[in-house]
């Protein structure tokens, strides 16, 4: 006599098995994605991760402003307090443009719908702006500056940045 019962079970163990096997996979993904994001905001939160990563930032602004960009040292913390050292912009002519010994601010308020940054209790120690021109008949030394900030297109909607309470 052939078992009835034999073919089911089978059946039912083979979908019991996928089963299994789908929640380990899911179980995995899960993990593999909170391991991910754990270590990302760990690493985030490190000041040689920050250095490295606005380095690199500088780096490509320099080549695109073509001239000199140099920020010494990066340090964010908790999304919210910006500390920078040695922040120096040259003009094109290779003369001190805009140099900050120090700065510091916090975040005050980040507004994706409006398009807005306000920072707050922002701190200047040692800045220093030379604005001027070099020759009789040259531009201003910012000039490059503001026009490779000024948008191309007029479609294109800015993020105002503002500062309240600079020291």
């Amino acid at each position: 006599m052939v078992d009835s019962v034999g073919p089911s079970k089978f059946k039912f163990e083979r979908l019991k098995n996928k089963r299994t096997k789908l929640r380990k996979f899911l179980l995995l993904m899960l993990l593999s994605f909170l391991l991910f994001t754990g270590t990302a905001v760990v690493l985030s939160r490190n000041h040689w991760v920050q250095n490295y990563i606005v380095q690199r930032l500088v780096n490509h602004l320099s080549s695109e402003l073509k001239t000199k960009v140099e920020i010494g040292y990066v340090e964010i913390d908790f999304l919210r307090n910006i500390h920078l050292e040695r922040l120096r912009i040259y003009d094109l002519e290779k003369d001190t443009l805009i140099e900050v010994r120090k700065f510091e601010a916090k975040l005050a308020r980040v507004d994706l719908n409006r398009k807005e940054v306000i920072l707050s209790d922002v701190e200047l120690y040692k800045g220093l702006f030379k604005l001027g021109y070099h020759t009789a008949k040259s531009d201003l030394n910012i000039d490059f500056l503001v026009d490779y900030f000024t948008p191309k297109s007029t479609s294109i909607i800015l993020y105002l940045v503002a500062f309240s309470r600079i020291k």
